[in-house]
């Protein structure tokens, strides 16, 4: 997420919002309010989502998350819909996911907004997003790689072992959705 947001800055956006990924399980609910991005990381027990939100943070302390109530595009919509409702509503919006990411796309589509004119929106994974009308702005995984070492771990694991801890590659995939803020109006 670190080289996403790095990018993000690089194009000019200073007011981000972040779409992420629900941090409990149970019922799928609405999307919680807009928190200042840092508030309370120490309390996210997942430390993917924690690592990536710190990441945004270092890069844009002053930005909001809105926890998504499910991990589809439709909870990404809601999300969305939250973010572009606040005050500061953000130039660009980071989901923590691909699927986020198309509920995000729909949402700034449904406020008569264009990506990526008026809103950046990027994604997470990589994955292949059939009936996009553009390529995703997105970190691409190596999700095959992911579920081997993942399988390494827990073999590790069974066995009474202490597995290391793996980081494996990320790629940045430069896609059709993300664009430099919109100019301030003339005034």
């Amino acid at each position: 997420m670190a080289e996403l947001a790095g990018f993000v800055s690089a194009l000019g956006h200073t007011r981000i919002g972040v779409v992420m990924r629900r941090t409990t399980m149970g019922p799928e609910h609405a999307p919680g309010p807009a928190h200042p991005i840092a508030a309370d990381l120490d309390a996210i027990a997942n430390p993917t989502i924690r690592g990536r939100l710190e990441a945004v943070a270092e890069a844009f302390p002053h930005a909001v998350r809105v926890e998504a109530g499910g991990r589809d595009a439709a909870a990404g919509a809601a999300a969305a819909r939250a973010l572009l409702d606040h005050p500061t509503a953000p130039t660009a919006i980071l989901a923590q996911n691909d699927l986020l990411a198309l509920g995000a796309l729909q949402a700034v589509r449904e406020r008569g907004l264009r990506v990526p004119e008026d809103v950046t929106v990027t994604g997470f994974d990589g994955i292949e997003l059939p009936g996009l009308d553009r390529a995703l702005t997105t970190v691409r995984q190596p999700l095959y790689e992911r579920g081997r070492v993942a399988g390494e771990l827990v073999t590790s694991l069974l066995r009474g072992e202490r597995p290391e801890s793996v980081v494996l590659p990320v790629e940045l995939v430069r896609g059709e959705t993300a664009g430099p803020p919109p100019a301030p109006p003339a005034g």
